[in-house]
């Protein structure tokens, strides 16, 4: 719902511009205003909402990953043969890989307001 009252910010903002739009007030406040303060509670209400989405049933909290990561180790240096060595070694490092490096930091998309 907030990427649709942006739309409408976008195309308020684009007739704003326009020299012959009268900006109108109705119970103080004008209709930017007003809009504004839609998309406002629309994005808090989506931020409400993903709070209490239900999680897919294979996620692991944070506590859970480092401590497979740990036991994953523990197992790796109590492995007997070779062939249980190289299991487990590809175990230990994609578990660590995804539990110790950082995210990818280009994924990340500053959020812009108005």
């Amino acid at each position: 719902m907030a990427n649709y009252t942006t739309g409408i910010v976008n195309i308020l903002g684009f007739a704003i511009a326009d020299d012959g739009y009268v900006l109108t007030e109705e119970r103080g406040q004008t209709v930017m205003e007003q809009v504004l303060n839609l998309r406002r509670q629309c994005d808090a209400n989506a931020t409400i909402q993903k709070m209490y989405r239900r999680r897919h049933k294979e996620w692991l909290d944070w506590d859970d990953v480092q401590r497979t990561r740990l036991t994953c180790l523990e197992r790796l240096e109590a492995a007997e043969t070779p062939k249980q060595t190289h299991s487990l070694l590809q175990d230990a490092l994609m578990i660590s890989l995804f539990s110790v490096t950082p995210p990818d930091v280009s994924t990340c998309t500053a959020r812009r307001t108005f």
